[in-house]
């Protein structure tokens, strides 16, 4: 195609006179470009006017891949029109083109000479400005961070975004068949899925919605070294007449996500057997013992089997199988009953599963046997790391209370002496945990909660650990993960916002531990948005949960921070528009109502745009009921 073929099938220039078509050829320059070259950048003031006459172009805006141009077209003629106007977008070529270059002073002059130019120009730009404004507030609608669009083939056309690129590991996805890239090595899924999505292009008992429910909303990408856990959303695409033209497909990396979340089943799987653990220490002490003698005895009798089941100078086709001794074999069926009890239950099914093996032995079998037993010592190694994982006041309690022979001695002779004060000291210091474990689990779940609102939050404990006695240690697990829901509800901003304020994209919530005059105290901080107690006191007025004259005499005392103590006031109202988990009214109070309990002192402040700071201060020596009741 020669260059004023090109510019007949340029929209810009189609409605010309022959003329004047070759009077713009005058003005030509033909440029053969390689792959990768940019023509122009956005933000940028355009230098020239371009038109494709070969090959194909990549549009970007802010880095995302928006379109892959194949035709003639004209690209940069606004930005050479008006002074201060740049380019919209950055168009850089994808593989060898042909390129047709006019300068920008060539181009104005063109203007001044063919003034039927501008009439194409503007009625260009206006369909092009309407066109885009419309795919715009689709791709913003329908895509959470990554988009592409299929046509009614489901083939993937020239619009995507970057990230699907990297998302599904294709450098360009452009005629790809979207279900052959999510099923492929399943014929029968692809064909499956084809099915259900040529409905959306047809007259349907079925909504939209109902449709779409049933085609795949996500996948699992990449290698299985690094997977890349996908979410789709499906979205009808429409053209200015509002006819449906393709579908738009939203794809959101919830990779991390659902490591967290995966994370956080095995968290929460340890904690329910922990839970047993507490409610029945005896049971699995006894469980450690039965499994470390059960292993032991296998271990005999399945050397005494591999000996039968070796084969012998003189051909023995039918042996006689070695009986499973009864003592073992009720090991065996003890060791899975105390499993269920904790449901441990891989080391369940791997203990039935050798109680069948030993049952139905035979030589043919005896393969089998021998996998039976290598999963079951695989299994047991869960009673195993359950044990180390144990926090040192949990294991003290399995082994019973730990004292040393000294503390022995001298709690005798507090007891001789009717010395109950120091009696209790002992005891108290025997049956101690250490404060660190109230926030052994506050990584995970910042990162979790954080993550199922938008935020991206870390948790930094710091300090020196000490002591707690047990009562003191379980009324606090129970109340201080309210004050980390706070912190990240009400506290923490979302990134974008963090990034505009100057502030890292990563919120942190901080946990400080000390001691001081047999007191702890616990400093739980944020470095987020702070409270604003003006809004905090109206919100409290309007609501009749406090008078105008209570809340100025908390303003005079700088303690407007109690409003949030108030028993029944919530937040939630003042966090209409956001996803939280707090604000029901029952959390600081409660918090509060415990430190009380023990004896102990909270204290808020906050400042505007840098973040709150919550501080509990408990005595770290136990009441002499307190010792007796958890005793």
């Amino acid at each position: 195609m020669s260059i004023h073929e090109c510019l007949r099938h340029a929209p810009l220039f189609c409605t010309l006179a022959e003329p004047e078509i070759e009077a713009i050829v005058d003005l030509c320059i033909l440029r053969h470009l390689p792959s990768g070259q940019t023509l122009l950048s956005q933000h940028d003031f355009a230098q020239s006017v371009y038109v494709l006459k070969k090959g194909a172009v990549r549009l970007l805006a802010n880095n995302e891949l928006i379109s892959i141009v194949r035709t003639v077209q004209v690209f940069g003629e606004m930005s050479c029109i008006l002074d201060n106007m740049t380019a919209s977008a950055t168009v850089i070529t994808d593989g060898e083109c042909e390129v047709i270059e006019i300068s920008k002073a060539d181009f104005r002059k063109l203007l001044q000479k063919v003034p039927r130019l501008w009439m194409p120009l503007f009625e260009q730009a206006a369909a092009r400005l309407a066109k885009s404004n419309l795919r715009l507030s689709e791709v913003l609608e329908h895509s959470p961070e990554g988009f592409l669009k299929l046509d009614r083939q489901a083939k993937i056309t020239d619009e995507f975004s970057t990230k699907c690129e990297l998302y599904f590991g294709v450098q360009n996805l452009s005629g790809r068949s979207f279900p052959e890239l999510v099923y492929a090595e399943d014929p029968k899924q692809i064909q499956s899925w084809l099915e259900v999505y040529a409905l959306l292009f047809q007259d349907s008992v079925l909504s939209f919605e109902d449709i779409c429910y049933l085609l795949t909303s996500n996948a699992q990408m990449g290698s299985a070294d690094a997977p890349r856990d996908l979410l789709f959303s499906y979205h009808p695409s429409r053209d200015l007449e509002g006819h449906c033209v393709g579908i738009d497909v939203g794809v959101k990396d919830v990779t991390e996500q659902r490591r967290l979340e995966r994370e956080q089943a095995v968290a929460k799987e340890k904690q329910a057997i922990l839970s047993r653990v507490h409610a029945n220490p005896e049971s699995f002490f006894a469980l450690q013992t039965y499994m470390v003698q059960t292993l032991q005895q296998l271990k005999v009798h399945m050397a005494g089997l591999e000996a039968w089941a070796a084969p012998s100078a003189t051909h023995e086709p039918f042996k006689t199988v070695p009986a499973t001794p009864v003592d073992l074999a009720r090991q065996l069926h003890s060791l899975k009953g105390f499993s269920g009890m904790y449901a441990l239950n891989a080391l369940h099914d791997a203990v039935d599963q050798m109680e069948m093996a030993l049952k139905h032995l035979q030589l043919a079998t005896w393969p089998d046997c021998n996998r039976s037993f290598a999963q079951l010592e695989h299994a047991s190694k869960q009673i195993t790391d359950l044990t180390d994982s144990l926090d040192p006041a949990l294991k003290k309690r399995l082994q019973g209370v730990v004292m040393s022979k000294q503390d022995f001695d001298e709690l005798s002779k507090c007891l001789r002496h009717q010395d109950y004060f120091g009696a209790e000291r002992i005891l108290s210091n025997a049956r101690s945990m250490e404060a660190s474990q109230l926030f052994s689990s506050w990584s995970v779940t910042a990162q979790r909660m954080g993550n199922q609102i938008e935020k991206d939050v870390q948790f930094v404990l710091d300090g020196d650990d000490c002591s707690l006695p047990p009562n003191t240690f379980n009324e606090l697990s129970q109340v201080l993960p309210q004050v980390l829901r706070n912190a990240i509800d009400h506290g923490i901003e979302f990134p974008g916002l963090r990034e505009e304020l100057g502030k890292p994209r990563v919120g942190t919530v901080k946990a400080q531990l000390s001691k001081m005059d047999q007191q702890l105290f616990i400093t739980i901080s944020d470095d987020g948005q702070g409270v604003d107690f003006s809004k905090l006191s109206q919100a409290a007025i309007d609501n009749q949960f406090i008078k105008p004259e209570t809340v100025e005499m908390f303003t005079k005392t700088q303690e407007l921070w109690r409003i949030m103590l108030i028993p029944g006031f919530s937040t939630a109202k003042l966090d209409a528009e956001e996803k939280t988990f707090s604000g029901m009214g029952v959390g600081m109070a409660a918090v509060d109502d415990i430190i009380q309990k023990l004896g102990g002192t909270l204290n808020v402040t906050s400042k505007r745009g840098e973040g709150t700071q919550v501080t509990i201060k408990v005595p770290l020596l136990a009441s002499r009921t307190s010792i007796l009741t958890d005793a």
